[in-house]
């Protein structure tokens, strides 16, 4: 662990506009596909969860639902689509999701889904798009609502953002950012990767201070993971977080179902099994504490 000290590129936290004044409420972003946003929010909630702490998480993927697909499998009900709607509240779109760990612990997950299966057919999002227009302040209240509702009921909550790039609307993602205090990133070692991350935030997360930046999936040899975190004060003071954490590729993140409700990898392995789950299992624990360091902290591996 490496503490940068110096001036950040701009104070955020000086500045924060925020709807949900709650410390225990982070929202996950990524600039494109394919990066592992979900498969990190879902490791780390996991690793919350494990040291029994309840955690929420919410699917604002409307539109590729990829955290209900791996938490759920197949939504019935009322999810955050129906909710943004006003046809649901915030009590009748929580699901709860239980794991079982190789060691007999049972934990438990509050989900709200991205929308009911049916949806698409009954010309909600169509909807949605209509409405986003036409009463935009409606919706904003409901998503803060609902974040406040959560962060009063659990210990932290994780909302699980689309890509900026998809065919979430511009309002959609500002939306999105007012029910949320602190904003995670996730990015891989490609440095162009980090020039969209901050293009996007400076368009839709202008206000939020940045907890943690993730940068995942670097090739586990020694001279790529050494290359990868000595951008940590680049990146530190690109984005002005509090954290840099360097996740290296690991297959037991990503050995799940491709399709319907899969587990954890941190249920099915100690994080003393996996390099990925030892970062990750640090970047939680600050997540849980919301530790504030003076300056802006490196989390990686020690020997890879």
């Amino acid at each position: 662990m490496i503490l940068f000290f110096g001036k950040k590129k701009k104070k955020r936290e000086d500045t924060v506009i925020v709807g949900v004044e709650k410390d225990n409420v982070f929202g996950t972003m990524s600039p494109k596909g394919g990066v592992g946003k979900t498969s990190i929010t879902v490791e780390v909630a996991s690793l919350i969860t494990l040291k029994d702490m309840s955690v929420a998480l919410v699917d604002w993927d409307l539109w590729s639902p990829r955290l209900t697909s791996r938490l759920i499998g197949v939504n019935e009900g009322p999810g955050l689509l129906e909710l943004l709607l006003g046809e649901a509240e915030p009590d009748e779109v929580l699901r709860n999701v239980d794991f079982t760990t190789t060691s007999g612990k049972l934990i438990r997950f509050k989900v709200v889904p991205a929308s009911d299966k049916e949806a698409l057919t009954k010309g909600l999002m169509k909807r949605l798009a209509t409405e986003l227009e036409e009463k935009y302040d409606e919706i904003k209240e409901r998503a803060i609502n609902l974040s406040n509702y959560l962060a009063s009921t659990t210990d932290i909550v994780f909302n699980d953002y689309p890509v900026p790039s998809g065919p979430a609307p511009a309002p959609f993602h500002k939306i999105a950012a007012s029910a949320t205090h602190w904003l995670n990133i996730v990015i891989d070692a490609v440095p162009t990767t980090a020039e969209y991350a901050a293009r996007y935030v400076e368009m839709f997360y202008p206000t939020l201070p940045i907890f943690i930046v993730f940068v995942n999936m670097i090739r586990p040899v020694h001279h790529e993971y050494s290359a990868a975190v000595a951008r940590a004060p680049e990146l530190c003071k690109k984005f002005a977080a509090k954290y840099v954490a360097f996740v290296p590729f690991d297959g037991k993140l990503y050995d799940v179902k491709v399709s319907g409700a899969a587990p954890p990898a941190s249920i099915n392995y100690k994080p003393t099994e996996s390099d990925a789950l030892k970062v990750l299992r640090d970047a939680a624990m600050k997540i849980a504490r919301r530790e504030n360091p003076a300056g802006c902290v490196a989390l990686h591996l020690k020997v890879l």
